[in-house]
């Protein structure tokens, strides 16, 4: 932890990245950039097909126990882990719903990026339901997760993310200004209740993703 740290703050995260992989034998797959999305087709279906039809079928209780089921069966699979195991990246195989880019991780690194983007997500959706989107885009390259994440208290902060963006969204109403809406790097723009829909669907993909990484490891 004392060397991840010292990159982390003194070296440009790419080469401290490079460092660590030589100094625990780690060999480096070669992926796509963060943000080069998915693939075309799987990009339509999700946007066109999938997501609208979720859209229309999911209520905010429905949305609700989604988001905390699948971080219940998240946080499950965590706690069977040690602290090597959590930060042990592994390459997964091509999942539906994921970049290249994100194949690489380890289940620390996924559980943080779940943080980062719930989070983002919880704010975006306090705002839209005062009907204020004036938020910064961000785009999926600015909720990549770094490598060195602390194993001792990322499961902790995922689960004090779930119940935070479950007690603030139960104390909203999210239809009231359903006009007001913020983009989402691949669907377009989304109202607060939409919003909510999406983070149980992210969850459940990074499940999946945590699920191949056990195995892997």
């Amino acid at each position: 932890m004392i060397l991840g740290a010292f990159i982390h703050c003194a070296i440009p995260q790419s080469y401290g990245q490079q460092l660590l992989n030589s100094a625990f034998n780690i060999e480096e797959p070669t992926l796509e950039s963060p943000g080069a999305g998915l693939p075309f087709w799987e990009w339509f279906i999700a946007k066109y097909v999938i997501l609208p039809q979720k859209l229309r079928n999911t209520s905010k209780r429905q949305a609700i126990e989604m988001f905390k089921r699948e971080g219940q069966k998240i946080i499950a699979l965590a706690n069977k882990l040690n602290e090597d195991q959590l930060s042990k990246r592994a390459l997964v195989p091509r999942l539906t719903g994921l970049e290249d880019s994100s194949r690489f991780w380890s289940v620390a690194m996924t559980l943080e990026h779940l943080i980062i983007v719930n989070e983002r997500i919880q704010i975006a959706i306090e705002h839209l339901s005062e009907n204020d989107n004036a938020l910064p885009t961000i785009g999926t390259a600015d909720v990549k997760p770094e490598i060195n994440v602390d194993p001792k208290t990322v499961i902790a902060r995922f689960d004090f993310m779930i119940q935070s963006l479950e007690k603030s969204v139960q104390l909203r109403i999210l239809s009231q200004y359903r006009d007001c809406k913020y983009p989402h790097p691949w669907f377009g723009t989304l109202n607060a209740e939409e919003w909510l829909v999406t983070v149980g669907l992210h969850c459940y993909i990074h499940r999946v993703q945590i699920n191949h990484i056990v195995k892997s490891i």
